[in-house]
């Protein structure tokens, strides 16, 4: 679906300052859907593909599923940036694609898990955007939606995240700005909005 009929967007401005767009926050609160707007809306944001063992599932958007083989040699040969193991498999980020996106003036995007971020700030320079739900209840019931959660154990890593940072008031240094996904398309904008204020004059 294109996505930039709903928009009013400024004027695309000059990306003078690239950095590596991480958007933080736990299971089922949007952040593939609106990386995948953000691609549409402004064709120098770059989805970065994640590479993981586990085998390819309908739903994936930015996943390149590799053998557990394959994805050990490319680990030896350096080709990641970051790994993490998630529910029993390995993810890892493109070193290459990101440094190469950077180098040409763009803006690689991510989702990502915030505990990992303090791995990645001597390695490329980031930017993070904490996604928020609109309530507990809408996040369960988004978990619900593709049967993500069947036992209900994500729903509760993700409470858990959630109330510790709202405890903090997101005063974090791993937290560069915070939206919250009531709406897709008007979160969609913000984040873009946030993004520019960052990688522009």
């Amino acid at each position: 679906m294109d996505v930039r009929g709903e928009f009013q967007s400024p004027e695309k401005p000059q990306i003078v300052t690239p950095k590596l767009v991480l958007l933080l926050g736990p299971s089922g609160v949007g952040k593939t859907e609106i990386i995948k707007r953000l691609t549409q809306l402004d064709n120098r944001i770059v989805a970065s593909p994640v590479y993981t063992d586990r085998p390819a599932r309908a739903d994936d958007v930015g996943r390149v599923s590799v053998s557990p083989e394959v994805f050990e040699q490319m680990e030896k040969d350096g080709e990641f940036l970051h790994r993490k193991d998630i529910y029993g498999s390995r993810y890892a980020m493109s070193k290459k694609t990101i440094m190469e996106a950077l180098s040409n003036g763009q803006v690689p995007i991510q989702d990502f898990p915030i505990e990992d971020i303090p791995a990645l700030k001597d390695k490329a320079p980031i930017y993070t955007i904490y996604i928020l739900p609109p309530s507990l209840t809408e996040l369960k019931r988004r978990l619900g939606m593709d049967n993500r959660d069947i036992d209900g154990s994500r729903y509760e890593e993700s409470k858990a995240e959630l109330l510790k940072y709202v405890k903090q008031h997101f005063k974090s240094d791993n937290i560069d700005d915070v939206v919250i996904n009531k709406d897709v398309i008007q979160a969609t904008q913000q984040v873009l909005n946030s993004i520019y204020s960052k990688v522009t004059k």
